[in-house]
């Protein structure tokens, strides 16, 4: 039998407060998450994703069958019952200012096109005095991976990195006061350096488009970017013009979070969800 999906109603319809059908318990002041999907042979569908288990949930289809409406209904439901949610919009609809989630939810909305607010080469002290070390190498998988790097081509990436590291002297660790970090014109620099010297070609022509575009554009006083991601966050991808900025993009976002998720503690709710 076909899922009936409740509509979600624009602002400018009336009944706009009623999006979980009548009937449906309210988790507002309890820990549960119960999100309607509709019914199927009579019976209710709800999704109740919770913190045991997995929470973990795919919806697949061939166009035109929902998808779409089906996610926007999600995260409608999940920003009314107090769980605000991560978007990485490869199409830009959910990022849409006129469109029923940002109408009904209110998310901050970031332009990936106009740069993240961040550097991938920012980092904490948690792990020891060699966090910097442990960034460059995760850095340099990233970029590898993204840009399709073999083995000694992500070598030549990673000693650029963690040499722009050394050269602001990171690895004095306890005399060196954070200032600045390494710029991605520095890295490209020393790749082109290293690929002369160890005779290992084509690491720039692959990583260009991540090194050249200002994907990553950090600001001072600019607002905390995890604290907006705490409180809803759409990263518009849509405008960004290749398939490999996009990856990058949505790559170092989830780092960044999953990073700064261990200080979370634990929980007995969903404090985000992730949409990809």
């Amino acid at each position: 039998d076909t899922l009936k999906i409740p509509t979600i109603q624009s602002p400018s319809q009336e009944g706009m407060e009623e999006v979980v059908p009548d009937g449906t318990p309210s988790p507002k002041n309890t820990n549960d998450v119960n999100i309607s999907l509709g019914e199927a042979s009579g019976v209710p569908v709800e999704w109740m994703p919770g913190v045991k288990g997995s929470p973990h949930l795919f919806i697949l289809g061939i166009p035109g069958q929902g998808k779409s409406w089906t996610t926007t209904r999600l995260l409608t439901e999940l920003g009314q019952q107090h769980v605000p949610s991560l978007v990485l919009d490869f199409h830009g609809q959910f990022a849409d200012p006129d469109g029923p989630f940002v109408q009904k939810v209110h998310p901050h909305v970031l332009d990936a096109s106009q740069g993240l607010p961040f550097s991938p080469f920012e980092y904490t002290k948690d792990n020891g005095p060699d966090s910097w070390m442990a960034n460059a190498t995760t850095v340099s998988e990233i970029f590898a991976y993204v840009a399709g790097l073999g083995d000694m081509q992500r070598d030549v990436l990673y000693t650029a990195i963690r040499d722009a590291y050394r050269a602001l002297e990171f690895e004095d660790s306890d005399t060196h006061a954070t200032v600045a970090y390494p710029t991605l014109k520095d890295v490209m620099r020393r790749i082109e350096q290293n690929e002369q010297a160890r005779h290992v070609g084509n690491v720039i022509a692959r990583t260009r488009p991540l090194l050249e575009m200002d994907l990553f554009r950090p600001t001072k006083n600019a607002a905390d970017f995890l604290s907006l991601v705490r409180d809803g966050m759409v990263i518009d991808l849509h405008n960004l013009y290749s398939e490999m900025l996009q990856v990058a993009a949505g790559a170092f976002v989830l780092r960044k979070i999953y990073r700064d998720m261990f200080r979370w503690g634990t929980a007995d709710r969903l404090r985000l969800a992730i949409v990809l």
